[in-house]
C-alpha cells in the first residue's frame, strides 16, 4: 500500500460512522480502463472496492479527496444497504438514495466535508427530484441560484483571505481605479479612459486569480 494509498484508507476508515459503521471499503489508487473513457471520472465505486485515478490522486487537495470519497462511500453504503438502483434517478448512476444521503451528510457541516450534488441537478426531472428530497418547496429556481454562486465565488473569499498578497495588490490596486474615477468625476479625464482603467483592473485580477487557482491545483 502506498503512502497515499494509506492517506486515503484512513480517510475513508474515519467516515463509517456516517454510514451505520458499514464494514470498511478498500481505497487503490490505480490505473483502470474506466479512467481512460470520456468523461475522466476522478474516480468509482467498482464492488467492493473504491478506485481512485491516479492522475487525480496527484492534483486533488484534502477537501477535494475527502469529498470524493464521501461520494463513493454513498455508493458503497447503497450497495450495502440493498438500495443500489432503487427510487428515481437524477441520472444514470445517481438515484434520491444518493441525493438524500449526500444532503444529509452536508447538512451535518463536519468540517470541510461536502458532497457535490449541484452538478446531479441538469435535467427538470433532476431538478424536481432534488427539491423532494430536499424539502425545497419555495422559490427553488432562486436557492438553486444562489447555492451555484456561493459555490464559484468561496474560492475567491477564501483567496482574498488567506493569501494576503493577494488582497494586499486587489486593494492597492483598487484605489487607482477609485482615483480614477474621482478624477474622471471631477472631469479631468475623460470617462473613456477611466473605463479603461476599470475594465483593465478586472481583467488583471480575474487572471491573477484563475492562475493562482491552477497553481494550486497543480501543487
Amino acid at each position: 500500500m502506498t503512502a497515499d494509498t494509506k492517506v486515503f484508507q484512513d480517510m475513508a476508515d474515519a467516515m463509517l460512522p456516517l454510514f451505520d459503521n458499514m464494514p470498511p471499503v478498500t481505497v487503490l489508487v490505480e490505473d483502470n480502463a474506466v479512467f481512460h473513457r470520456e468523461p475522466y471520472p476522478a474516480a468509482v465505486y467498482d464492488d467492493p472496492d473504491i478506485l481512485i485515478n491516479p492522475v487525480y490522486a496527484r492534483t486533488c487537495s484534502f477537501d477535494e479527496v475527502q469529498g470524493l470519497i464521501c461520494h463513493e462511500l454513498i455508493h458503497a453504503w447503497l450497495q450495502w444497504k440493498g438500495l443500489a438502483g432503487a427510487g428515481q434517478h437524477l441520472d444514470e448512476h445517481h438515484s434520491e438514495w444518493f441525493a438524500k444521503k449526500a444532503l444529509e451528510i452536508n447538512r451535518k457541516k463536519i468540517d470541510n466535508l461536502n458532497v457535490d450534488v449541484d452538478y446531479l441537478v441538469a435535467t427538470p426531472k433532476a431538478f424536481e427530484i432534488y427539491n423532494r428530497v430536499a424539502g425545497i418547496r419555495f422559490a427553488a429556481h432562486l436557492r438553486h441560484k444562489a447555492r451555484k454562486i456561493r459555490k464559484y465565488l468561496a474560492p475567491l473569499v477564501q483567496l482574498f483571505l488567506v493569501d494576503g498578497r493577494f488582497s494586499k495588490v486587489v486593494v492597492l490596486s483598487f484605489s487607482v481605479v477609485l482615483i480614477t474615477l474621482l478624477l474622471n468625476k471631477a472631469r479631468l479625464i475623460p470617462e473613456r479612459v477611466a473605463s479603461l482603467v476599470w475594465i483593465a483592473w478586472g481583467i488583471a485580477v480575474i487572471g491573477w486569480y484563475a492562475l493562482v487557482m491552477i497553481r494550486h491545483r497543480t501543487r
